[in-house]
């Protein structure tokens, strides 16, 4: 049976401007989740099972053919490729959630290469969700940009970043949050909306503050 297709979210801002927190109320609730984990934060404050080290992770995905919420701590950086080899292999068994952080230190700007490439573009056909964070709109790769089902902006860390996003998506630099918990999400369909983060018993969770009447 054909898939429905799968979804590519990915999520902009300064360090603790809420784009994590917002990811989190997406895949809170996730029962096949795989987690690039650099700073070790998912596994730490999430309750993820915590993996290191490729040949355990691949082991791992190979055992998990049912529930399974993984975070992978790489080792270096370097490891991304094969990580995402993995996550391509594990989505063609069963759909699952994938999250890619800080993905600017293992990508670059241009067309999407190796298995982030495969993932991002011929691995949506087998129905994952994949939600991809990063600071800098601008260091990332322009396959991510081009396919994003959506793209959530959280307040840049720079004027220079705010222009770039609002000039690449054709939108008003007024738009772009200048407040932590603030998103302005922009959909495949070109509609946006203004979200606000907040926290209830501890948990993010996100609730619509203004829907914009135009399209950008």
């Amino acid at each position: 049976m054909k898939r429905p297709d799968g979804e590519l979210h990915f999520s902009v801002g300064a360090s603790r401007s809420g784009k994590t927190q917002y990811v989190l109320t997406q895949v809170r609730l996730a029962q096949r989740l795989l987690v690039w984990d650099v700073e070790g934060e998912f596994a730490a404050k999430y309750g993820l099972e915590s993996v290191e080290g490729l040949p355990a992770l691949v082991a791992r995905l190979r055992a998990a053919t049912g529930k399974a919420r993984i975070a992978y701590h790489p080792r270096n950086l370097r490891e991304f490729d094969a990580f995402c080899h993995a996550a391509f292999a594990w989505i063609i068994q069963r759909p699952a959630v994938i999250v890619a952080e800080e993905i600017a230190a293992s990508t670059s700007p241009g067309k999407a290469s190796g298995y982030w490439g495969v993932l991002v573009s011929r691995g949506l056909k087998y129905g994952p969700k994949i939600y991809a964070i990063a600071q800098r709109g601008q260091e990332i790769d322009k396959t991510l940009l081009g396919n994003a089902t959506t793209i959530n902006i959280c307040r840049p860390n720079t004027q220079q970043d705010a222009e770039y996003i609002a000039g690449r998506f054709g939108l008003k630099l007024s738009d772009i949050p200048d407040a932590d918990l603030e998103i302005l999400q922009r959909r495949k369909d070109r509609t946006t909306e203004k979200l606000k983060l907040y926290f209830r018993q501890g948990q993010p969770q996100a609730r619509k503050i203004q829907k914009f009447s135009r399209t950008f």
